[in-house]
């Protein structure tokens, strides 16, 4: 792949989620935040040439652990450790090279790697302030935009729609049941769609932990929904996002099962 084509997706994430980080320099200053992108991006890079060099005895362009490390800088809060950086980046480059399940001839690894890195890190007790930042949604006109251009090449419009009815039809309920009030969620269902643009359009779709069809796509997006509402009610999690994405990524072997046609299974069982 040439990494400096400007029409694939993943040069592409890499220049919106880039555009984010020089935002966040505005809002933040630039030295505390290039340093975190910059180690996030440096150990996760550099961890994943190891590891693919050890195993093929060649280089690749790691455009992947690129955009591990940028989405974990855009995640973790902008004071975090340094060390709790790194270990994020670490824990996503191992988990996607060593978490794998084989689907449809290929392998594919089974969490999201920027949700596992910071997930982990948001379990140590020293670093669990860190990992609710989402500083990624600080400008959300300009996240709408970007993010709605990814979606719009990816065509995953749909399935981030679904994902976001779903998730205020849940809320919903939960405010009646609690509140009895529609107005309360009203007020609350706003500024709840606006702080997960970036974990929608940037987290939610990630190509290799997604399911392999489009009806499977629309399942994951209800899931993930179910799942974060589920853990709305789980407090002690320092990341309940990342948490929800990552309880979700476990059903997609089952949900491609379900969601492929059977005659599709055979003829990738008769080819193997």
């Amino acid at each position: 792949m040439n990494f400096f084509n400007l029409h694939n997706i993943k040069t592409q994430a890499i220049i919106v989620l880039t555009i984010l980080i020089l935002a966040g320099a505005i809002q933040f200053g630039p030295v505390p935040t290039i340093l975190q992108a910059v180690v996030a991006v440096g150990v996760a890079v550099g961890l994943d040439l190891a590891i693919f060099y050890a195993k093929n005895r060649r280089f690749f362009p790691a455009t992947s652990a690129i955009i591990t490390g940028l989405i974990i800088s855009l995640v973790l809060s902008i004071d975090s450790s340094l060390v709790a950086v790194a270990l994020a980046s670490v824990i996503a480059i191992l988990s996607k090279n060593f978490l794998r399940f084989e689907s449809f001839g290929k392998k594919r690894h089974i969490l999201n790697p920027s949700a596992a890195g910071i997930f982990a890190v948001s379990l140590v007790p020293a670093f669990k302030l860190y990992a609710n930042g989402w500083w990624g949604d600080l400008y959300p006109y300009l996240m709408l935009a970007l993010g709605g251009y990814i979606l719009w090449k990816q065509r995953r419009i749909s399935q981030v729609v679904i994902f976001i009815i779903s998730l205020a039809f849940l809320t919903l309920i939960g405010f009646v049941i609690q509140y009895h009030s529609i107005d309360l969620w009203s007020a609350y269902i706003g500024g709840l769609v606006l702080s997960l643009l970036f974990f929608s359009s940037i987290m939610l779709i990630e190509p290799q932990t997604n399911p392999l069809s489009h009806q499977g796509r629309i399942i994951f997006a209800v899931v993930c929904a179910a799942a974060i509402f589920i853990s709305g009610f789980m407090p002690f999690l320092a990341a309940p996002l990342v948490f929800a994405l990552l309880l979700s990524d476990l059903t997609v072997p089952w949900i491609n099962q379900i969601s492929i046609p059977k005659t599709a299974l055979n003829v990738t069982k008769t080819t193997d």
